[in-house]
């Protein structure tokens, strides 16, 4: 089960309540992550940022603060570097993993599943960076790995700009990236595509409202895989 939408919407918040409810059932749980600039190419971009002298102190992720510090040409050797990292080792050893562990029985939970690593890319390249082309290569990789591992489904939590940023402030996160929020927003919404995508309205609802929403439509999966094994 995947979970898409804007950073600070509540996706690590709900699959962290969900993984507690399941576990208590007696369900074998793995919940994880599948996103771009993490992993070894994290590692490197925070080691760059301290070896220049930058300093985050938790408010930026490292790749925004060397941006923020003026740093282009270092950052988009990362980036490339980043790019290809991620397509060729990461993204794939990863989903190798997580296919195992469903096999396995496990009730996987993952955020993001690197549907958003291709508009991270273009963002970060193209509107941060100003790189008029990026390697298609490494793109080309994402997508055919996304086509041939797809997800059971894509769970999508939005909450209106408004109420993203007043998230963002709550939990102590940096500067709020409107454009980037609204950008991403869209993205999941209208061009990220799946038969079983799940779009859930969180901007009037409070954590536990969220949660049981959430809980109601994944029981309602697994129930029908059950079944379904069951009667082969």
């Amino acid at each position: 089960m995947v979970f898409l939408g804007p950073v600070g919407v509540g996706k690590s918040t709900i699959m962290r309540y969900l993984a507690e409810v399941f576990r208590v059932q007696g369900r074998r749980i793995y919940v994880s992550f599948l996103k771009s600039f993490h992993g070894a190419s994290f590692v490197l971009w925070l080691f760059t940022a301290r070896i220049l002298g930058l300093k985050s102190r938790g408010m930026h992720a490292p790749w925004l603060l060397l941006i923020k510090a003026g740093k282009v040409k270092v950052s988009r050797t990362l980036f490339s570097f980043t790019m290809y990292f991620d397509a060729s080792l990461f993204i794939p050893a990863k989903l190798l993993l997580l296919r195992l562990l469903k096999k396995l029985g496990f009730v996987v939970l993952v955020e993001e599943y690197a549907y958003t690593s291709i508009l991270d890319y273009l963002y970060v390249g193209k509107q941060m960076l100003g790189m008029k082309s990026l390697p298609r290569t490494p793109l080309n990789i994402i997508l055919s790995l996304l086509t041939r591992h797809e997800p059971d489904a894509l769970i999508i939590l939005m909450a209106d700009t408004r109420e993203l940023v007043r998230r963002w402030h709550k939990r102590g996160y940096g500067e709020p990236q409107r454009q980037y929020l609204k950008l991403l927003t869209r993205y999941c919404t209208n061009m990220v595509g799946h038969s079983r995508k799940i779009i859930i309205d969180t901007t009037d609802l409070n954590e536990s409202q969220t949660l049981k929403v959430v809980y109601k439509l994944i029981m309602e999966i697994i129930e029908k895989q059950e079944t379904k094994r069951g009667q082969e």
